[in-house]
C-alpha cells in the first residue's frame, strides 16, 4: 500500500534527490535546469525531469509523445520502481502519453492505494480506460462520500465533459443537503442545455438552484476566474441556445415560487450577463470559445 505525499511536501529535503533511470542518485534542481533542446531526444531524462517537477510541464509532455508508448510505459513503470513515493507522478505521464497502454496497470494502482486522490487519478484514469468504465469507478468512489457535503473533488468530472454526467446529478439529486455553488459549475462544464435547465427549475431543489448556478456559468462571456478553469479550457455555453425572452420569461416565473435573495441575486445576474453580450444578436457557439492559458 502506498498514500500520495501532500502537495505542499512535493519540494522539501525528502525530494530534493532522485534515483534515476540508471539507478543513480541525481539532484532535482539540475534536472529542472535541464535545456530542452538538449534533452528532447533523451528519453530517459526527460521522464527523470517529469518526476521532479510539480506536474510534468507541457514541454515535457510535447517531447515524450514522440516517443513508442510502450517505451515509455516501461521507462515510466521503472522509475517508479526506484522512487515509489513519487509513483502519483506517473499518472500523469500515463494518461497524457500513453494511454490505453497504461489502462490496467492504473487500475491496480488505483485499487492498491489506500488514501486516493481524485486530483490525482481522475483525468488519467479517463484517458486510459473506456468512457463507461472511468466514469464508474470515479463516481462510485465520489458517492462513497458524502454526497451532501462533497468538496471539490465533485469537479474532477469535469473532465469528461460529457452530459452522462448531468444524469449522475439527477440520480444523486436526493442525497444533496448542501447546495454549493460547485454543482452548478459540473453542470455547465457538462453540456448543459436550456432544455435541462428548464426540467431542473420545474424539479425543486436542490437541481432548480444548481440549475441557476449553471446558468450563471454558460451566460458570463468574460474570463472567470475561479480555480477550477484549468479543467475545462473552453467557456461554457448552453448547448441549444435559447432566446433571452425565453429565457427570461421562465426565470421571472421560476421567481414567483422561489424568491430567496439567492435565487433572486442569481437571475438578475443571468439576465444581466445575456443583456450585456447582445444574446439574441451574438449567440455564442463553438468558434467564440477561448483557451484558458
Amino acid at each position: 500500500m502506498h498514500s500520495e505525499p501532500p502537495y505542499d511536501s512535493l519540494y522539501d529535503e525528502e525530494y530534493e534527490e532522485i534515483l534515476n533511470l540508471d539507478g543513480k542518485i541525481v539532484s532535482t534542481e539540475t534536472l529542472r535546469l535541464a535545456d530542452f533542446e538538449v534533452i528532447k531526444n533523451d528519453l530517459k531524462t526527460l521522464i527523470d525531469l517529469a518526476f521532479v517537477t510539480y506536474t510534468p510541464d507541457f514541454e515535457v509532455i510535447m517531447y515524450l509523445k514522440y516517443f513508442d508508448k510502450i517505451e515509455v510505459f516501461k521507462r515510466t513503470v521503472e522509475m517508479v520502481t526506484h522512487n515509489p513515493n513519487l509513483v502519483y507522478k506517473s499518472y500523469r505521464i500515463m494518461g497524457k502519453v500513453v494511454g490505453k497502454v497504461a489502462g490496467e496497470w492504473l487500475k491496480e494502482q488505483w485499487e492498491k492505494c489506500k488514501d486516493r486522490d481524485l486530483r490525482f487519478f481522475a483525468e488519467p484514469l479517463i484517458e486510459c480506460l473506456d468512457f463507461d468504465e472511468a466514469f464508474e469507478i470515479i463516481t462510485m468512489d465520489i458517492e462513497r462520500s458524502d454526497i451532501g457535503n462533497v468538496g471539490p473533488e465533485i469537479e474532477e468530472l469535469l473532465h469528461f465533459k460529457n452530459e452522462k454526467v448531468l444524469d449522475w446529478i439527477e440520480s444523486v439529486s436526493e442525497r444533496i443537503t448542501i447546495i454549493k455553488t460547485l454543482w452548478g459549475h459540473l453542470a455547465a462544464g457538462s453540456n448543459f442545455s436550456w432544455e435541462r435547465a428548464e426540467n431542473w427549475l420545474n424539479s425543486g431543489r436542490p437541481l432548480s438552484l444548481i440549475a441557476l448556478d449553471a446558468l450563471i456559468h454558460c451566460t458570463t462571456i468574460h474570463r472567470r476566474t475561479d480555480r477550477f478553469y484549468y479543467i475545462q479550457p473552453k467557456r461554457y455555453i448552453l448547448t441549444d441556445h435559447p432566446s433571452y425572452e425565453r429565457v427570461a420569461n421562465r426565470l421571472h416565473e421560476f421567481l414567483l415560487h422561489d424568491d430567496v435573495p439567492r435565487s433572486s441575486y442569481t437571475v438578475k445576474s443571468i439576465l444581466e450577463n445575456m443583456s450585456q453580450s447582445d444574446w439574441n444578436e451574438n449567440p455564442p457557439h463553438q468558434s467564440a470559445f477561448y483557451r484558458i492559458q
